[in-house]
């Protein structure tokens, strides 16, 4: 028990060190973590701030609503890699959520170009408000295998673990129809090379990546793919599936129980 507690206490620690090094104001945005995580506290905007001066919101709300989603991006470096990317690269985030990754890149890239995917009404909203000004479009869809209608599952409305898949009985998930676009057909209206692709989409991965066409991928120069357990779904055929239309697995991080991340490259 006493190990348990120590490492517990370990991780905390560091994380409030991470904190520290991402967020000018980091004491709000430690504390509103720790009360908005554990606390019944009701719904509150909370704005944070960069190192670099970069500003923007999240809702705060049950388990601490967006704010562990934005934290992950900037403290926590999910989804940091080596990578260069090109000069003014376009970039495709899907399951922009409220904008950090985006954010996050534009920090590094003063003329990056992104097209965001949100299906979350809640989240989309946010979304715009934080990346109001820089060169993004922004659409209010689901990316799937197919294009349609769909319930989006929403188990804290604007977190960042809606799916598009049933609740399974989940305490307190909210439900809304959202549109969705096929990834053949968002690729088909792309006519300029893609920096990256990112999928953070709970679930949908599965769908964009095999049962999209291998033409679709043809000018995609990288992807990172944040995957989540599926049923009868294995994340290696994720890895598979790129690397036979020519992508190679530069890194891959797993947190266990069919979660983690991948980074792709053109070989």
């Amino acid at each position: 028990m006493r190990k348990r507690g120590t490492g517990r206490s370990r991780r905390l620690v560091r994380e409030l060190q991470l904190i520290r090094t991402a967020f000018r104001n980091w004491p709000v945005v430690a504390i509103a973590g720790l009360l908005w995580r554990h606390l019944p506290l009701p719904r509150h905007d909370l704005v944070l701030v960069t190192r670099d001066r970069t500003r923007f919101v999240v809702p705060l709300g049950r388990k601490a609503g967006a704010l562990y989603p934005a934290l992950e991006v900037f403290a926590f470096s999910t989804y940091a890699h080596d990578w260069r990317l090109e000069q003014s690269p376009f970039i495709i985030d899907i399951g922009a959520h409220v904008g950090a990754f985006t954010l996050w890149l534009a920090e590094k890239y003063a003329s990056l170009r992104v097209t965001c995917f949100e299906p979350d009404p809640d989240a989309f909203r946010y979304l715009e408000r934080n990346l109001r000004g820089l060169d993004v479009v922004m659409r209010r869809e689901a990316v799937a295998g197919r294009s349609g209608t769909s319930a989006l599952t929403r188990p804290i409305p604007g977190g960042a673990v809606s799916a598009l898949r049933d609740s399974n009985g989940q305490p307190g998930s909210n439900v809304v129809d959202v549109r969705v676009v096929a990834f053949d057909e968002v690729m088909a209206g792309i006519h300029d090379p893609v920096a990256l692709v990112k999928l953070d989409c709970e679930g949908s991965e599965y769908d964009i990546v095999l049962q999209s066409a291998a033409n679709s991928w043809r000018q995609v120069h990288r992807v990172v793919i944040e995957y989540h357990p599926m049923p009868a779904e294995d994340p290696r055929e994720l890895v598979e599936r790129l690397s036979s239309i020519g992508f190679a697995l530069t890194r891959e991080h797993s947190v266990g129980g069919d979660v983690g991340t991948y980074w792709l490259s053109r070989a």
